[in-house]
């Protein structure tokens, strides 16, 4: 099956961003230095979403113990920016 291009395919998805009820995260957010503050705020988005109590902790450290790049095919390498290893100046100008 085709795929339309990627900016159609996410244009399907951008009314979501101005809803309330949803929480945008970037992929970057659960790596590295920003994953405990994005699922902190994950946690606290559901919870006010939902007004079910969530421990945060608990929440937090499941979520650490089940991100694991090396056993998913969404991370890869699970490296900040890897993607500039792999990229033609020609494919990274455009």
């Amino acid at each position: 099956q085709a795929y339309p291009d990627i900016g159609k395919r996410f244009s399907f998805y951008q009314p979501w961003l101005k809803n309330a009820r949803c929480l945008g995260i970037k992929f970057e957010d659960l790596l590295y230095d920003a994953r405990e503050a994005t699922l902190r705020q994950i946690a606290a988005h559901y919870q006010s979403c939902t007004g079910i109590e969530v421990d945060a902790d608990a929440y937090v450290k499941a979520a650490h113990e089940a991100i694991d790049p090396k056993q998913s095919h969404t991370f890869r390498a699970g490296q900040k920016r890897g993607w500039e290893k792999h990229f033609t100046p020609e494919i990274a100008a455009a």
